[in-house]
């Protein structure tokens, strides 16, 4: 006898488990982007990175990195976000002011120290893992020696999703997706990197991800648990073989449609 499915209920929420897609996209929308950091706020609150988070009366997790980062959302059928990932670009070649407008509304950011100018001439770490206490020698050095060469990095950051999709096949398209758009089309940065428990880095290798330094593991803000990082050369001769074609077909879904999609 064949079993029925349950149907998941997620804040109230019901989602058929018939006809469902997942959509990962850009945000570009105020009204959206306020909603992503609440997003952050509440999911990062209730995991265990919850010391990531400064808690405020707003309910908001919003940094001086966003002002120059790109906010992608994943989200389901009925428009309920389950998932967000940002990517921490140049500070003195990319600005979002719709994020400098979101923090002037809750008191956060100001044209003094916040603007373009002051962001970009600021002594502050470029990155928010450089930011991080007690960080590597070998870390700051990799970072650097990428710098001195003119080479760009993007770091990918605040990824989280959502507890009740919290899933492997979940997991690895928000992933796959942003690996993507930003192999094919981002032509200005020729690194990537993340960091992530010791335990998950098995995950982003599959992908061509390797350890900076192989043996280097780091507590980060207490969190008790051993970190480590990983870069990524953008090319696709970075990627292994056997998902070429796949990469492939969601970056030029992307370039035309401006979102990957997938049923579920």
């Amino acid at each position: 006898m064949k079993t029925k499915t349950a149907p998941i209920i997620l804040s109230n929420v019901m989602i058929s488990e018939m006809n469902k897609t997942l959509t990962f996209r850009e945000i570009t929308e105020p009204e959206e982007l306020e909603k992503a950091f609440r997003f952050r706020y509440e999911e990062y609150l209730n995991s265990r990175c919850h010391v990531l988070i400064k808690q405020n009366q707003q309910n908001v997790d919003i940094d001086i990195y966003d002002l120059h980062s790109k906010h992608y959302g994943l989200y389901i059928s009925n428009g309920l976000m389950i998932g967000y990932l940002r990517f921490v670009l140049d500070k003195k070649e990319y600005y979002n002011n719709a994020i400098f407008m979101i923090g002037k509304k809750y008191d956060l950011f100001n044209e003094t120290e916040h603007s373009f100018e002051s962001l970009k001439n600021n002594n502050r770490a470029d990155y928010p893992f450089l930011s991080y206490p007690n960080l590597p020698e070998s870390i700051s050095s990799f970072y650097a020696s990428l710098t001195d060469i003119n080479d760009r990095v993007i770091e990918a950051s605040r990824l989280i999703i959502s507890e009740n999709f919290r899933g492997l096949r979940n997991i690895s398209f928000i992933v796959e997706c942003a690996i993507s758009i930003y192999v094919l089309d981002c032509k200005n940065y020729n690194y990537a990197v993340v960091d992530c428990v010791r335990e998950h880095a098995v995950f982003y290798r599959r992908y061509g991800f390797e350890l900076i330094e192989k043996n280097q593991n780091y507590n980060v803000l207490n969190l008790n648990r051993l970190v480590t990082c990983l870069y990524f050369p953008i090319s696709m001769s970075s990627i292994p073989k056997t998902l070429h074609t796949r990469f492939e077909q969601m970056a030029n879904e992307f370039s035309q449609t401006n979102k990957i999609s997938r049923a579920i």
